[in-house]
């Protein structure tokens, strides 16, 4: 029987102490991967100490432009029965992270697919926010263009006004500055805004302010770290 084995690695500097054993021993198991980023997913098979050299383990990039090459090589392996394990950049696959067209694929060829437990930064994000875990949205990316930015934090900002959804967002960390003007810019201080950083590490940091708050922090922390914003009235 195929399967793919959507398999979780360690957020952005953090060590596989996040890791559940059945999930490290099942890719101890597998010889064939497909990976957002081939480089970080032989680091991650490296860091658990794969039994097998490298140079026998093969490992596929995803992406748009190779989606029909790879779901033929997902099928010729299905031919032959072979295992197969999906590899994030950092936390869960799938979920922020490119691969769910291929799983998707999976399910309409009759392939096995098994998550397995693992971190997650919008999760973590979330739970330590104080804001609304019950219901709540999440937007991935805004966009990087002003105009564009100002547009979609004013659909966030009304999804916030009319709703009790907790609005989730993340942003690449050399941009979380801008980010953070953007919403003291165009959206309503009142509004509670909560940012995580370097989640799963040692100076791991979550605040939840109202907007106006934020305007007095210091902020050099966010500088360069991984971050979840996650905003509420």
């Amino acid at each position: 029987m195929t399967i793919i084995h959507l398999i979780p690695v360690p957020l952005t500097g953090s060590g596989i102490e996040q890791l559940s054993q059945n999930s490290i021993q099942i890719t101890h198991q597998l010889t064939h991967f497909l990976a957002e980023k081939a480089k970080a997913a032989r680091q991650y098979i490296r860091m658990i100490k794969h039994p097998k050299p490298q140079k026998e383990i093969e490992v596929r990039e995803i992406s748009d432009e190779n989606f029909k090459e790879n779901c033929n090589w997902i099928q010729e392996l299905a031919d032959k029965n072979a295992e197969i394990g999906l590899i994030s950049e950092a936390g869960l696959p799938c979920v922020a992270d490119p691969g769910t067209n291929l799983v998707n694929f999976a399910h309409k060829n009759n392939i096995t697919v098994i998550p397995y437990p693992g971190p997650n930064s919008i999760m973590m994000a979330l739970m330590s926010s104080g804001l609304n875990g019950q219901h709540f949205c999440f937007h991935g990316y805004l966009p990087q263009k002003k105009d564009k930015l100002k547009i979609k934090l004013a659909e966030i900002s009304r999804n916030c006004s009319s709703t009790s959804f907790s609005q989730i967002f993340m942003e690449t960390p050399y941009r979380n500055i801008s980010l953070l003007e953007s919403i003291m810019n165009h959206i309503s201080s009142e509004l509670y805004l909560s940012i995580s950083s370097g989640l799963g590490t040692d100076s791991q940091v979550t605040r939840s302010l109202k907007i106006r708050e934020w305007r007095n922090m210091d902020l050099k922390y966010l500088h360069h770290s991984p971050a979840v914003f996650v905003l509420n009235k």
